[in-house]
């Protein structure tokens, strides 16, 4: 570990442009702001966009910030929303962390810049806007907007059980009569500030393209699907979404699960004493809330349909075609079980016939899983443990982007633009989260990674090409809603059951080329078999609460 933040410092720190100078003053209608200037682009670190969600602002909605006196210091990221380390899993970040980030290109011309909205992944329990890795930032917006001449926007959410909390005692208390669901609000709020700030740095509010992965992913359907998210945005790029829409009945028991762990659900108001805890004790104490094969059920965070942020699950808002409907480039990649397995999958390779039984039953809210098994078993992939990766793999990713990418191209022809990411470096296979790498320009990462084969993460022309043409795509789609330029591999749109297979010469393929099609239409009628019984349930719930 210590040779590998060595090799980092070498290749990384060694280039940096020691004459970074502070950049001039931007008036903003929240106040004046102070970047650094690089040379090529400016970037502004750390803008608080609303106030720190903490004491009693716990588990509500954020709030916005009043106008700040003198001149804000945009020149460090601002602290990670708190989280469990992947690494010691202790709590690292603050409560204190609804932070943005503006990286902005020096362009000639006076005309507006389109903005690319980034959103992290990381499951929802962790990662930043930031990201950094050791002493790098990863998700840097540097080549992105000199190449591309765009303006990025990064920023912090609310993570795990400070971002997610479901309870009957906070739907009493708000408002609206919603729950869980913070960490999206954040994402509203940041676009909000956004739409009313990004004109002072050039950029066009009326020209927004959200783009995420994972979490990241999911999140921006979960915009396109909220009627508060209305609006606030142009275009959408989802990559590697996970398709998870769990149950409000889930999520509350979750809280409440949180509440009686601490002893508080006998008093009158348990929130209050929740909120009287520690943050970081809160994190350290329910990181990552996936319940063992032992249980044979898997609950995560994530967003609620709580009949304010949501109506409906997410993906019967998009085939029902009540979501904003604006151009969209999605995809997943080949290998996307492959970076999951080891954290969210470690302990589970030794499962029983019973127990994948009941984890079936459970995922798919159904008495008899017997179709599912007959394709998904042991026989065909070798074990339980593999027929549950495949199951995952193609229930979370792959058949969701090809349903997703059927509803909104009939709603709104033409401009839905479907990958499949496929590309392998260095023996590296297209796992979750491979073309971030390409996307952020820290390819150098993915050959330190095969270290001591490459130590110094020296790229070939033609691997430098690959990240400046994959750039180029999702640039381009910015400006124009349409990924396709003159430089760039032909990319078709979906309606003909088209995608562009992104490996190292990209090509166009058919659907039924692309993976086991049959796989891909059985998963598609039990992923709506599930979402019909969850429209029941959570109908329920939401029916008892009014």
């Amino acid at each position: 570990m210590k040779m590998f933040f060595i090799i980092i410092n070498i290749c990384y720190l060694a280039p940096l442009h020691l004459w970074a100078t502070t950049a001039a003053l931007i008036e903003t209608p929240q106040g004046l702001i102070q970047g650094i200037d690089k040379g090529q682009y400016t970037v502004y670190k750390g803008i608080p966009y609303a106030l720190p969600p903490i004491a009693e602002l716990r588990w509500k909605e954020p709030k916005a910030l009043p106008k700040w006196d003198g001149v804000l210091k945009a020149n460090k990221f601002g602290p990670m929303c708190l989280q469990a380390s992947l690494i010691t899993g202790r709590a690292i970040g603050d409560e204190d962390c609804l932070y943005l980030n503006i990286w902005v290109p020096k362009v000639r011309h006076s005309e507006s810049l389109p903005v690319m909205f980034w959103i992290h992944g990381g499951a929802f329990i962790f990662g930043s806007g930031e990201q950094p890795i050791g002493p790098i930032t990863f998700y840097d917006g540097e080549k992105l907007v000199k190449e591309g001449k765009v303006i990025l926007v990064s920023h912090n959410y609310r993570l795990g059980p400070l971002g997610f909390l479901a309870h009957e005692e906070l739907r009493k208390e708000n408002p609206n009569g919603s729950t869980g669901n913070y960490g999206i609000l954040d994402h509203i709020a940041a676009l909000k500030w956004v739409n009313k700030n990004i004109s002072a740095f050039g950029g066009n509010p009326n020209n927004v393209t959200l783009f995420g992965e994972s979490a990241g992913g999911t999140s921006v359907f979960v915009l396109l699907a909220s009627p508060l998210a209305k609006g606030l945005f142009s275009a959408a790029i989802a990559q590697s979404a996970v398709f998870f829409d769990h149950s409000l009945e889930d999520d509350l028991l979750l809280g409440q699960r949180i509440t009686d762990h601490y002893g508080f659900s006998d008093y009158k108001k348990p929130i209050n004493l929740l909120r009287s805890l520690p943050g970081d004790k809160i994190i350290s104490d329910f990181p990552l809330e996936l319940i063992s094969a032992d249980e044979d059920k898997i609950v995560r965070y994530g967003h609620s349909i709580d009949g304010y942020v949501l109506n409906d699950s997410v993906m019967n808002v998009i085939l029902s075609g009540k979501q904003q409907k604006v151009p969209l480039m999605i995809g997943s990649n080949a290998n996307e079980i492959l970076t999951i397995e080891p954290m969210f999958l470690r302990g589970m390779k030794k499962i029983s016939d019973l127990t994948y039984q009941n984890m079936v039953k459970n995922f798919f809210k159904t008495s008899d899983p017997s179709k599912i098994l007959e394709v998904y078993n042991k026989h065909k992939f070798g074990s339980n443990f593999k027929a549950l990766k495949v199951l995952l793999e193609d229930s979370l990713f792959h058949a969701p982007v090809h349903m997703v990418s059927k509803a909104m191209e009939d709603q709104n022809p033409g401009t839905v633009f479907t990958y499949h990411y496929a590309k392998s470096v260095l023996g590296l296979k297209a796992g979750h989260g491979a073309e971030l790498f390409h996307l952020f320009g820290k390819e150098n990462l993915l050959s330190l990674l095969t270290f001591p084969n490459n130590p110094f993460g020296f790229l070939t022309p033609s691997e430098k090409a690959f990240s400046r043409m994959f750039r180029r795509y999702w640039t381009q789609f910015a400006h124009e809603q349409d990924p396709n330029s003159l430089q760039n591999p032909y990319w078709p749109t979906y309606d003909s059951g088209l995608v562009l297979n992104i490996k190292k010469d990209p090509e166009i393929v058919s659907v039924e080329h692309l993976d086991p099609f049959h796989r891909l239409q059985f998963v598609e009628q039990v992923l709506l078999s599930k979402i019909h019984q969850e429209n029941r349930t959570c109908d329920s719930i939401l029916a008892k609460a009014i």
